[in-house]
């Protein structure tokens, strides 16, 4: 994965890399690992659309690896940037952003910087299929409480606990939003939705339109949401 960050004289920042935004939220993820490396708020950061004129050859935004790919890209490339701003830094260490780069820009000091990162000791034999394939692996637990109506075959969820290993969440909020939104998507899937499959095997009902959402006010009384913070030294990836 790839990030171009460019710093302006009047101390903003523009922000591009190669994930794509569907509302996941990455783009704010990326935003506050800028804001981390270079040590300034998020609003003086501005980000770009995703665009292979600025950042070529991305990696596909999937399988939950977005944020980690782009994110030490956009590390990388902010940290070459505050590389070259350190002798200026450590001659002012008192004064601000703007002042920095405002100097940097009259001594000629670059102010544009890329990053790249790819996860390391990736690999798959297809002859064995064998390999290492992802650096780790999201897991977590859901338990539903529900009430059926025997006459009618209504229902309603009473209660839903979920419990999910995020490692160190980037953005906690946001997190949450992308587990509750899985939890009704899945719920719409298999209880909501009218799942057509062809003579010949192909998914009929693939399509947008077809797609069924729970109404959370009556279907989910009481979701509650869990991130497992329990790690042992022993067994540091186990959920417990």
């Amino acid at each position: 994965a790839g990030a171009l960050v460019h710093v302006y004289k009047d101390g903003a920042v523009l922000l591009t890399h190669g994930g794509t935004e569907m509302g996941q939220g990455l783009y704010t993820k990326m935003l506050q690992v800028a804001s981390r490396a270079l040590g300034i708020p998020i609003g003086k950061i501005h980000t770009n659309e995703c665009a292979t004129d600025k950042v070529p050859n991305t990696s596909p935004t999937a399988a939950s690896s977005g944020s980690d790919l782009n994110g030490m890209a956009v590390k990388e490339a902010c940290e070459k940037i505050m590389t070259r701003l350190q002798p200026i830094i450590e001659n002012k260490p008192t004064a601000s952003w703007e002042v920095w780069v405002h100097d940097a820009y009259f001594q000629h000091i670059s102010l544009s910087a890329t990053g790249y990162y790819a996860t390391p000791d990736l690999f798959f034999d297809s002859e064995t299929n064998k390999g290492r394939c992802f650096n780790y692996y999201c897991y977590g637990a859901a338990a539903s409480e529900v009430q059926i109506d025997c006459l009618t075959g209504d229902h309603v969820v009473v209660r839903t606990d979920i419990v999910m290993d995020v490692g160190n969440s980037l953005n906690p909020a946001i997190d949450i939003g992308q587990i509750e939104g899985a939890f009704s998507q899945g719920y719409g899937l298999f209880l909501l939705e009218d799942y057509r499959i062809s003579p010949k095997g192909d998914l009929l009902t693939k399509v947008q339109e077809l797609t069924s959402y729970p109404p959370l006010e009556t279907h989910l009384q009481n979701l509650m949401l869990h991130f497992s913070t329990n790690r042992t030294t022993l067994h540091p990836y186990t959920l417990q």
